[in-house]
């Protein structure tokens, strides 16, 4: 089903974003996401900040999608 195909493509997404993350703090209660990438200072992403990722990656992936996309598995 579409919903389905959306799941497993939102799922590839955020795999894609955590294998270049060494380590994420999701917060569902303030909606924020604290992002650790190699070499770099913590990154504090909430609402439409983009979320950090390697410079060879063309991905803008906001914590406000990252937090939709969750509630949709509810």
């Amino acid at each position: 089903s579409y919903i389905s195909k959306y799941l497993e493509l939102v799922y590839s997404l955020l795999l894609l974003y955590l294998t270049f993350v060494r380590n994420a703090i999701v917060d569902p209660d303030d909606r924020s996401i604290l992002a650790f990438l190699p070499n770099q200072q913590p990154q504090f992403c909430e609402g439409s900040n983009v979320l950090p990722v390697p410079e060879m990656i063309p991905l803008n992936i906001t914590a406000e999608q990252v937090f939709s996309w969750l509630r949709m598995q509810q």
